[in-house]
């Protein structure tokens, strides 16, 4: 008994399966979100801006558009961290590019959710 709960706890971060659960997760939701979001922009591609504000002013859309926006970036930056963690090699670079990679993922996120809020808000 004592040496199953010895074999739980191994690992570097003890996070492998959580990790490994929420890039299937996040990839389980960019699928129809990334469908929807297809479909909408064909209907709008003839579209005014002033249409385009008023669809994306519509709390349904608005949601679905701050969701695929935050599903894809944090599976973009698991799947990332994950291919560094397996191909990067060295003592500084390793970190430097899993810190660059959060950064870069937050940064987009964020400007990209000011950017639908904008635009939904008409602001």
């Amino acid at each position: 008994m004592a040496r199953a709960s010895v074999l739980r706890s191994l690992g570097a971060a003890h996070t492998g399966v959580r990790h490994w659960i929420v890039q299937r997760t996040t990839a389980i939701a960019v699928v129809p979100l990334t469908l929807w979001f297809l479909v909408s922009a064909v209907r709008l591609s003839e579209a005014t801006f002033a249409e385009v504000r008023q669809w994306l002013s519509s709390q349904l859309n608005a949601t679905l558009m701050l969701l695929l926006v935050i599903a894809a970036f944090w599976h973009a930056k698991l799947g990332l961290e994950v291919i560094i963690q397996d191909y990067v090699h060295g003592r500084f670079l390793k970190p430097a590019a899993l810190l660059a990679v959060t950064f870069l993922a937050w940064l987009l996120a964020v400007s990209s959710i000011l950017a639908i809020l904008a635009v939904a808000t008409g602001s």
